[in-house]
């Protein structure tokens, strides 16, 4: 039986068919949504990704309260709709204590067994897994914690969910009230636990660290379940016109969140609003531009795509209070979906995902300096730390002509986490060298005189080398190595989206 799948345009679709498409998120577009702003009184929202991620019916795990009850009204009038991921900050600890003893090296893999050692450890250390909680339940936390500090409790101590639920006493849409004595006999009891679990992480890691527990890392792509999806997948790819962008997932992101509120943390604090510049100062930063750069590049009407700000609104005062603004390019990654490629690709594979394409966008120079602040804390990671879908989430609720008030140790935590993406990556970009390296050679030994089917022959001998294939294997993978060159040369990969 032969089914038409109707893909919708999500730029022009209804509120009410975005929750027929996504049946388990929230959002901005969503009738409960909707009733509590109306509730409140309000046209003003923010909601963060982490709300939109969840279904409407979500219940806070400490707390017990639902999204009607949790959502509340700031001083400035905004509706707040926010849940927090909440994780152990022994973690944190783990990762840096590790990191320390097992440097990074110049072997990819190595670097990816080590960290795969690191995320084992990190499992069997911290006291919970990660986990969503109202954002006052994240808020009551941290004030505890700052509150018991000058008592002796650790930077890297974090209350569990189900501990959080002792000492916070929850009303339906207000501020949580804390016990902070339940929450110092808390933390007393699981004193002993904490001391445990270090002494475990300080001797895993020596033993690490000494050579021990490595495991290691499989060469190229392992056999994985064929699943009904995939091949509905595969057959969209090839139904979809050429160059349609598979980014239905973001818009459908774009349309749930929203970001009225001055502030994308869930601790209280009030972040002074900054004047937006004057048509006059505003001209004077665009004047400053250079012609062909990103700014040009990026239209009147641009706004950036992780922070959804406008040019005027990305723009800051420096310390000597002149006007700056700048955009950047950065790349976005799509994984490769056709099995002939991925069974080409697994030949020279380190990484277990495998990139196929990527689009230049152009981001703001706040969301862009996450990725710069991160690296210079940690040299060893590299530009594809984190994807534009990180640093959208990272952004929060962004505030205009402000820096972003970002959470460095979650960043950080994210950019660890994609660590075998940016192998992927790696290997990305060598295939593409590679691809158009086939393609120089074979021109150039036509120019030299040679056939077209001579040179191909030439560099199927070449790969036969390189590979160890047969006859047979090698001129069909330089075939394709030729394909691909001539793929990436058609695309504009590097005109931004």
């Amino acid at each position: 039986m032969d089914v038409t799948l109707h893909v919708p345009g999500l730029g022009n679709i209804t509120d009410e068919d975005i929750g027929t498409l996504t049946p388990m998120r929230d959002g901005r577009w969503s009738a409960q949504t909707k009733a509590l702003l109306a509730e409140f009184k309000t046209n003003r929202l923010d909601l963060n990704s982490a709300w939109a991620a969840t279904w409407t019916g979500w219940t806070c795990p400490c707390c017990g309260r639902g999204k009607p009850e949790i959502a509340r009204v700031s001083a400035g009038g905004v509706l707040l709709c926010r849940l927090e991921r909440h994780h152990d900050h022994l973690a944190d600890l783990a990762h840096s204590i590790f990191d320390r003893s097992n440097p990074k090296t110049n072997d990819p893999r190595f670097n990816l067994e080590a960290d795969r050692a690191r995320d084992a450890l990190t499992i069997l250390v911290e006291r919970f897994e990660p986990a969503v909680l109202c954002l006052d339940c994240n808020l009551a936390e941290g004030i505890a914690k700052q509150a018991l500090r000058n008592k002796g409790l650790p930077s890297y101590f974090t209350f569990k969910p189900s501990e959080i639920a002792d000492f916070v006493s929850a009303s339906p849409n207000r501020v949580h009230e804390i016990d902070l004595e339940a929450a110092e006999q808390t933390w007393l009891a699981s004193k002993d636990d904490l001391a445990s679990r270090d002494a475990f992480l300080t001797m895993m890691v020596s033993r690490v660290t000494a050579g021990l527990h490595r495991r290691e890392i499989a060469r190229g792509r392992q056999p994985e379940p064929l699943l009904d999806r995939d091949v509905v997948f595969r057959l969209f790819s090839q139904a979809a016109p050429k160059g349609f962008r598979f980014d239905l997932a973001s818009a459908v992101e774009a349309r749930s969140v929203s970001r009225d509120s001055s502030s994308n943390s869930s601790r209280v604090r009030r972040r002074r609003p900054s004047a937006a510049p004057s048509d006059a100062e505003f001209a004077a930063v665009e004047a400053e531009q250079r012609p062909g750069r990103t700014w040009v590049s990026a239209g009147e009407d641009w706004t950036c795509p992780c922070c959804s700000r406008s040019k005027r609104a990305i723009c800051r005062r420096s310390n000597s209070g002149r006007w700056t603004a700048q955009i950047f390019v950065v790349h976005e990654y799509q994984a490769e979906c056709e099995a002939e490629n991925l069974a080409h690709r697994q030949l020279a594979a380190t990484a277990a995902a495998t990139v196929g394409s990527h689009r230049a966008i152009l981001i703001c120079q706040d969301c862009r300096n996450i990725t710069t602040r991160l690296r210079q804390q940690a040299p060893d990671l590299d530009e594809a730390c984190l994807t534009p879908g990180n640093i959208r989430d990272l952004a929060g609720s962004p505030t205009a002509n402000a820096d972003h008030d970002v959470d460095l140790t979650r960043a950080m935590t994210l950019a660890r986490a994609n660590a075998d993406h940016c192998l992927a990556v790696a290997d990305y970009h060598r295939h593409r060298v590679a691809a158009a390296a086939a393609l120089a050679d074979v021109a150039l030994r036509v120019r030299l005189g040679l056939s077209y089917e001579a040179a191909i022959s030439g560099l199927a001998r070449d790969v036969d080398e390189a590979r160890g294939l047969n006859t047979q294997q090698a001129a069909y993978h330089a075939a394709w190595l030729l394909a691909e060159g001539q793929r990436f040369k058609d695309l504009d990969l590097d005109a931004p989206a």
